[in-house]
């Protein structure tokens, strides 16, 4: 979720189905509570990967580009109130278009059938996602100011934030 011209928030989904069937039919009646709050100026991409091919493609290709970012995470244990999710959205939209972002990762699903030691990634359950307040700028100068924003984003949702991340 971030900013973009004027007054509006782009919310940008990608990853995988978990469609039953694995059909585009079947995600894109996945897709349809979101693009029915707001219909999308074009319709989905939707794109078929082999495994490799999609890890390339989230991690932004393999010719990585030096920059400056910062990122603070929360969990999502339970689904998030309105007053969340409106807190969420005007504490993006008091900054500049592309200041600061929501990354939100899916939890639950196949993750979660794992015990939480059974990797170095415990994480698993019970969890809806994380939440990654996320914001990434190319000069160094900006950086006090960046980072300041971040936290602000952050800070703002500390009503909300569980007692303690999952064990």
């Amino acid at each position: 979720v971030q900013r973009v011209a004027g007054t509006k928030l782009r919310l940008r989904c990608i990853g995988q189905t978990t469609a039953s069937g694995g059909t585009n039919t079947a995600l894109l009646a996945q897709l349809a509570n979101m693009t029915s709050i707001s219909p999308p100026a074009s319709g989905p991409t939707i794109t078929k990967r082999t495994f490799i091919q999609a890890v390339t493609a989230f991690a932004g290709g393999l010719d990585y580009e030096t920059i400056y970012m910062d990122a603070k995470s929360d969990f999502v244990l339970n689904p998030l109130p309105t007053a969340a999710i409106n807190q969420l959205f005007a504490s993006i939209m008091s900054w500049p278009t592309g200041n600061v972002a929501a990354l939100c990762d899916a939890y639950g699903g196949a993750i979660s059938q794992l015990a939480p030691n059974a990797t170095a990634f415990p994480y698993r359950a019970p969890g809806i996602c994380s939440i990654q307040y996320y914001s990434r700028w190319t000069s160094g100068a900006d950086s006090p100011t960046r980072l300041a924003r971040l936290a602000q984003v952050y800070a703002s949702m500390a009503p909300f934030r569980p007692a303690s991340a999952p064990a």
